[in-house]
């Protein structure tokens, strides 16, 4: 499959199929993703896989309470609706997940 293929085949998925992803898949995928340039080819990644389904929603009850108090700022004002609604969209996807992959720089 080329480059072209790849772009013009890509499609989003917002409706997911109760099913398990294989660790083995998951962990491919975080080794494609670690080929993605970079600045200077530094490469700070550190990545988390998270499968326990009461850790997921503990994480994601975080990540509302932060979108929430994020949308809740004078300064999100000036974004209208925009900026509270795709707050909520970002945060609001990960309790309907089997698993949840983190990453951070730190």
């Amino acid at each position: 499959m080329n480059l072209e293929d790849v772009i013009k085949a890509r499609r989003s998925i917002r409706k997911y199929q109760d099913r398990e992803v294989p660790t083995s898949l998951i962990l491919k995928a975080i080794e494609l993703a670690s080929w993605a340039p970079n600045g200077g080819n530094y490469q700070p990644w550190k990545f988390f896989v998270v499968k326990n389904p009461e850790l997921i929603q503990r994480i994601a009850d975080t990540v509302q309470a932060k979108v929430d108090l994020i949308a809740s700022w004078p300064e999100s004002g000036p974004f209208g609706d925009t900026m509270p609604r795709k707050l909520r969209e970002l945060g609001g996807s990960a309790p309907n997940s089997k698993h949840m992959a983190l990453y951070t720089t730190r």
